[in-house]
């Protein structure tokens, strides 16, 4: 016995009595195989796609960006000191 299932059953039997199991993986419109086909576009096309200033590195955007996201996780973080407070108790009374 395997999984519970007698496995010197015949394979049509055992697929019978798994196919509850398996997803209807017996059911006949269900395709064989999925379609493989390649894609229609390439990295390349999707690179073209996109304008070249994207590529462009700029220091002092990626400067910003890091402030910026440092200055979040501050605020959050200060924010987050709060959340046991007596006064955000309160609130949740509402």
């Amino acid at each position: 016995k395997a999984y519970g299932f007698d496995a010197e059953k015949d394979r049509k039997a055992l697929l019978e009595e798994l196919n509850a199991f398996a997803d209807g993986i017996l059911d006949k419109r269900r395709p064989c195989n999925p379609p493989l086909a390649p894609p229609s576009f390439t990295l390349k096309t999707i690179k073209d796609a996109i304008p070249a200033h994207c590529f462009k590195r700029n220091l002092f955007n990626s400067l910003g960006y890091l402030a910026m996201d440092l200055i979040k996780i501050g605020v959050l973080g200060y924010l987050a000191t709060f959340i046991s407070s007596p006064v955000l108790a309160g609130l949740s009374s509402w």
